[in-house]
């Protein structure tokens, strides 16, 4: 393939474990981009069904496989077979608008000292695309963004990135330490070498079908204390020069939906461990404080907390249905 300095060849990276019956919509949409050049790596993370699909497009997909070892070391592995001086990244449960690649290469050509771009995307649900909340599409820093993407942790769609290769490989690509979150770390180190770029229009769809288990979701909230402890822990002088009450309030925020998660997911001694933390970063906030004190009383306590709550729920929905009908009344 050739590449021009104005149309460089783009890598798609598609990682994929037991998710057969959507690879074939990724490829099809990686491969009908109207941006060209374009290669297509897929690489199967230990399962064995994506060869028939990627072997069914011949030459224009290049297919390796690899022992299970998460989805971090797959795109890895993509990476460094890669020829492209640009990586697009595309799980292979989403897949993208045919203008994607060329939108965002409009960005670059205006904006040439932008590394990384990313862009709006559509929820997909029930086979269609629903609009994401407005607040969450244009509310989206660019440029040298390593403080908001710690601090207040805007959205990246993995599947509407595109990188710059050798800015991915300067980095050391995806840390295979985490098997959740990956993504976000990535982001962190990447914004420190280089400039992010965003477009608000949605060019990919993200499958938004699948509902995650709550110990998915323990361990993701874990994973994101671990990166934001590994970001400070490494770069303790650029942490000092931000705003401080805004770097609490982050880990205060982090550790408090890992404590709840924890809390509901019954695994009392990590949510008092998460709950302590959340307190000890905004000492205010009392509840986290209660909330830690009760976990010190074992399931007794928390059964009885957990009463309290609900039964606080129902009084609430009561008198909520009440207020509701001498509204209807005095109508």
């Amino acid at each position: 393939m050739a590449e021009a300095d104005d149309t460089p060849l783009v890598s798609v990276i598609i990682p994929t474990y037991r998710r057969s019956a959507f690879l074939r919509r990724a490829i099809e949409s990686a491969l009908a981009q109207t941006y060209s050049p374009v290669e297509v790596i897929v690489v199967e993370d230990g399962s064995h069904d994506a060869r028939e699909v990627a072997s069914s497009f011949g030459a224009r997909v290049k297919y390796l496989w690899q022992e299970n070892q998460g989805a971090a070391v797959a795109r890895n592995t993509a990476a460094a077979a890669a020829r492209g001086s640009w990586l697009a990244l595309l799980d292979d449960d989403d897949f993208w608008i045919p203008e994607k690649l060329e939108r965002q290469f409009e960005l670059v050509r205006a904006f040439p000292s932008v590394g990384f771009v990313h862009a709006n995307y559509f929820w997909f649900r029930n086979g269609r695309g629903e609009p994401r909340p407005a607040e969450q599409v244009h509310s989206v820093p660019s440029g040298w963004v390593t403080q908001q993407l710690v601090l207040d942790r805007f959205s990246i769609g993995t599947s509407t990135v595109l990188v710059r290769a050798d800015l991915f490989r300067k980095v050391g690509g995806f840390n295979p330490a985490y098997r959740l979150v990956q993504d976000y770390d990535l982001w962190i180190r990447l914004s420190q070498v280089a400039q992010f770029g965003y477009l608000a229009t949605p060019l990919a769809y993200y499958e938004a079908e699948a509902q995650e288990e709550l110990a998915t979701l323990c361990r993701k909230s874990q994973a994101n204390v671990a990166i934001l402890d590994a970001f400070v822990h490494a770069n303790p002088d650029l942490c000092r020069e931000w705003p401080q009450e805004r770097l609490r309030g982050r880990f205060h925020r982090v550790h408090r939906i890992c404590a709840r998660r924890y809390f509901a997911a019954s695994e009392i001694g990590l949510a008092r461990r998460h709950f302590f933390k959340a307190w000890s970063r905004r000492p205010s906030d009392l509840s986290s404080l209660a909330y830690g004190l009760m976990c010190l009383t074992g399931q007794t306590g928390i059964r009885t907390l957990r009463a309290l709550y609900h039964a606080g729920e129902r009084l609430g929905r009561r008198e909520l249905t009440a207020l509701g009908s001498r509204r209807e009344g005095s109508g």
